[in-house]
């Protein structure tokens, strides 16, 4: 009888496990745990499968029996297989995109990768090779993400974009051969009207509201309108980005989407509005619309929010002023970033371009300055019915 010669080393023997539908086969050696699953859960007949899992198993123990080296033999006859499960792809390809985008992207990106982990934990497939993985699981999970939190369209279609993002990194890091979630269709949405902007009573009961309770923050909305920014956006300005000399602000492109810096136009508006502001009072890197309030429990006020000053307010507080001070006490669903909208129709229905509405927002494209353009199929419609061209008077009928 021919005796194995065994070559002692610190390895554990291989075992077959489980999980849901998908498995693993599993060992350490020096220490370096190895997951390995050869495309086996491809193959659709389980018991099929589970043959050619314990054949694999067995081969993998008799070699390292023989003294074979998993870290060393690439060309051995039982080849390593990187074994990398969903939860682990995903987490690489959110530190791959750390840096690469906004800090608020990013953190769109890690919320959808925490709530996919989790609904995929309950799926038993965060610990399936990524490679095992098809579309239809892809799918499965996504389903039931819609239903546990009751996702509209829209939000479906971002989550998705994410993952696709994300399964795209993983494409190019080699960790898949192909992106399975880049066929994935969305799901049709309608234009929303959570944008719906203030219509002119609205507009005077707001005004005429804030200029009594909060001035600061009607002229907060003020500049809104008139530039065109996003209200994250106007909270990032510092005075070093405002030249009044030639009137523009120079925003850098790390606080807008774009790749590039973006100029925005400063009109006779907003430059009387800069100017009675004495902005040369102020250092360079104090904020236009600051705050300098000690205590962040005290109530606001003009003396102490949206001033010139050295610390930055946020995004979501801005919105949480919106609501007390104007939607829940005056009733009416008017939402701040609404007013973006309303700079885009009232600036068509005063005869400007729709070129000169997309330059104003900073928009790569017209498609995008229409979503914006809430009342655009009015505003043509109205053109058309002004129309002072007949066939008639063209000479062609008698």
């Amino acid at each position: 009888m021919i005796k194995l010669k065994i070559k002692k080393s610190n390895f554990t023997t291989p075992i077959v496990t489980k999980n849901g539908d998908y498995q693993i086969i599993q060992f350490r050696y020096d220490g370096v745990r190895f997951r390995m699953s050869f495309d086996l859960n491809k193959i659709k007949d389980k018991k099929l499968r589970d043959r050619q899992f314990e054949i694999y198993r067995a081969e993998i123990e008799r070699k390292l029996l023989q003294g074979w080296n998993p870290n060393e033999n690439e060309d051995d006859e039982v080849k390593e297989v990187h074994y990398n499960s969903l939860s682990e792809s995903l987490k690489f390809a959110l530190e791959k995109k750390e840096g690469t985008v906004r800090e608020s992207t990013f953190k769109d990106y890690e919320t959808t990768v925490n709530k996919f982990i989790e609904q995929s934990n309950k799926a038993k497939l965060a610990d399936a090779d990524i490679k095992d993985l098809t579309r239809k699981d892809i799918l499965n999970i996504f389903s039931s993400m819609t239903a546990k939190y009751k996702w509209s369209n829209k939000t479906y279609n971002k989550y998705l974009g994410n993952i696709r993002t994300l399964f795209s990194v993983l494409t190019e890091w080699e960790y898949i051969g192909n992106n399975i979630c880049r066929d994935i269709s969305l799901k049709k949405t309608t234009q929303s009207d959570f944008y719906e902007p203030a219509n002119d009573l609205q507009l005077k009961l707001i005004k005429d509201k804030l200029n009594v309770d909060f001035s600061n923050l009607w002229d907060f909305v003020f500049f809104l309108f008139q530039t065109g920014l996003r209200p994250h956006e106007i909270l990032l300005i510092q005075l070093k980005m405002i030249d009044l000399k030639n009137r523009v602000i120079i925003l850098p492109k790390g606080i807008i989407k774009t790749s590039i810096k973006r100029i925005v136009p400063i009109d006779d508006y907003i430059y009387e509005y800069l100017l009675n502001k004495n902005l040369q009072n102020y250092h360079s890197d104090f904020y236009l619309f600051g705050t300098n309030r000690k205590f962040k429990n005290k109530g606001v006020s003009n003396e102490t929010d949206l001033i010139p000053a050295a610390d930055p307010l946020s995004r979501k507080t801005i919105s949480k002023w919106w609501q007390r001070k104007v939607e829940i006490p005056l009733g009416i669903d008017v939402k701040l970033y609404s007013f973006k909208h309303l700079t885009a129709n009232k600036r068509l229905e005063a005869g400007q371009s729709l070129d000169d509405v997309q330059h104003l927002f900073g928009h790569t494209n017209k498609a995008m300055t229409r979503v914006y353009a809430t009342h655009l199929t009015n505003i043509y419609v109205d053109k058309l019915k002004q129309n002072k061209l007949s066939l008639n008077d063209m000479g062609l009928l008698n």
